[in-house]
């Protein structure tokens, strides 16, 4: 049975001839599937351009990490700080694109460690969200946006091991 047709297409299943699959076996079969669906998504989410006020955002908890001083970066810190890149003065109600980098170098993408999502905020508003698997590359992300006036754009990302990570940037509109 082809996995990605699930349980229900099996003709054992649906005959009662065969022990119906565990949860577990269920969740293997799905797993790439389920990555697939991320990244699929992941990719739609980048293709249209964001706009703010899409989204209000979830309460930023205090457990958000950012380097305690930018300009001189731990090892620790500049492997998990998200890295922006953007026009210095993008303009007023033009599309740009916002390349959100985790660490420099790219932070490690193994199964053990490794960035589980990415987040984009815009004047306190979430506009993006990308769940990234292990099958992931490289955690690097572009993200169309269109600014309405200055903002401060916010950059979070999750390592499976260290934590929320933060960079903040205001940026003026010209």
């Amino acid at each position: 049975m082809p996995a990605f047709l699930g349980h229900d297409a099996d003709p054992a299943f649906l005959g009662h001839d065969a022990d119906p699959p565990s949860r577990l076996a269920r969740e293997r079969e799905t797993e790439p599937l389920r990555a697939r669906r991320a990244f699929c998504r992941a990719i739609a989410l980048g293709l249209g351009a964001v706009t703010l006020g899409a989204r209000p955002a979830l309460a930023q908890p205090p457990t958000d990490r950012e380097p305690a001083d930018p300009g001189h970066l731990t090892p620790e810190e500049s492997a998990h700080v998200p890295v922006l890149v953007l026009p210095r003065r993008p303009r007023v109600e033009r599309p740009f694109d916002l390349i959100v980098q985790i660490g420099d170098p790219t932070h490690t993408m193994a199964e053990h460690h490794r960035i589980a999502w990415i987040e984009v905020l815009a004047g306190g508003a979430r506009v993006f969200r990308a769940e990234l698997g292990p099958a992931v590359a490289f955690p690097v992300v572009r993200v169309p946006l269109v600014l309405t006036g200055p903002t401060v754009l916010t950059a979070r990302a999750q390592c499976n091991q260290h934590g929320v990570w933060r960079t903040r940037r205001e940026v003026e509109v010209g």
